[in-house]
């Protein structure tokens, strides 16, 4: 992994610190390298202007791209299937895009997430808890379930080209070996009617190209789910920051009251 030139210095620290917790906590082999164009790193991390960044990619404070190492090889091939990462079969390279001109916290945020989007799932999950995977910024930094997820992901015994039901065959073998205290835990639902319901009201309420008052629709059905089954966890507490996060414009009090219940 390298950093490119003009990153802010504070980055530098936020960084390594982040590349120790990778190898000690996820088990994978990464280290900085020095940035050469003529040789890229497998992961190429570069600090923009936030207003570039969202010149390119609007509502995006940073992002990951696959087969890139610099903004100008991102810029030439967005929109092909080489920057698709549904497209891809195996990772080669990749390139991170973070706002230099933001808080320090900003940065740690983008990173961690980014990074961890880099080396592992790529998909958010809105009732994924305990974890940066879930795009509800409750967690700012790669989690303890995190660094797990990263560990099961880089286990040497998965190999790109896996179909689902293979890798399925191999978890509970890859659990067992790196979180044996989980085979304790019973009794656990984890596909009921109502998470499924719950997860699409909230993916309808925050997702794109969605009229404001059906967001605000979405967000109330998602609490309501989640009231209704008694959902004591992080579910329950995200449906009232939706709710609130919606509502702010056109309703401030409904809207801090519902931050307040989250």
């Amino acid at each position: 992994m390298a950093l490119a030139p003009s990153a802010p210095p504070a980055l530098e620290g936020e960084l390594s610190r982040l590349l120790t917790r990778l190898r000690t906590e996820a088990g994978i082999a990464i280290s900085a390298t020095a940035y050469r164009t003529n040789s890229p790193a497998k992961i190429t991390i570069k600090a923009l202007p936030a207003e570039r960044i969202a010149a390119a990619v609007p509502q995006a404070a940073c992002f990951v791209v696959p087969n890139a190492s610099t903004w100008q090889e991102f810029i030439r091939q967005r929109g092909r299937v080489t920057s698709d990462w549904a497209s891809l079969t195996t990772r080669n390279r990749a390139a991170i895009f973070l706002p230099a001109d933001a808080s320090l916290q900003e940065m740690r945020d983008c990173l961690h997430e980014e990074l961890g989007q880099a080396l592992g799932p790529l998909n958010d999950l809105y009732d994924l808890t305990d974890s940066v995977f879930n795009d509800d910024n409750f967690h700012a930094a790669l989690t303890t379930t995190d660094m797990m997820f990263l560990r099961i992901f880089n286990d040497p015994s998965l190999q790109s080209g896996m179909g689902q039901a293979d890798v399925v065959a191999r978890l509970p073998a890859i659990l067992g070996r790196i979180n044996p205290t989980g085979g304790l835990v019973s009794s656990i639902n984890l596909a009921n009617r109502d998470n499924r319901a719950w997860s699409n009201a909230i993916g309808r309420a925050l997702g794109p190209n969605m009229p404001e008052g059906q967001r605000l629709e979405h967000a109330q059905a998602a609490l309501y789910i989640a009231q209704r089954s008694n959902m004591r966890d992080a579910r329950l507490g995200f449906s009232y920051y939706a709710l609130g996060r919606i509502a702010l414009a056109r309703d401030p009090d409904r809207a801090a009251a519902a931050f307040a219940s989250a």
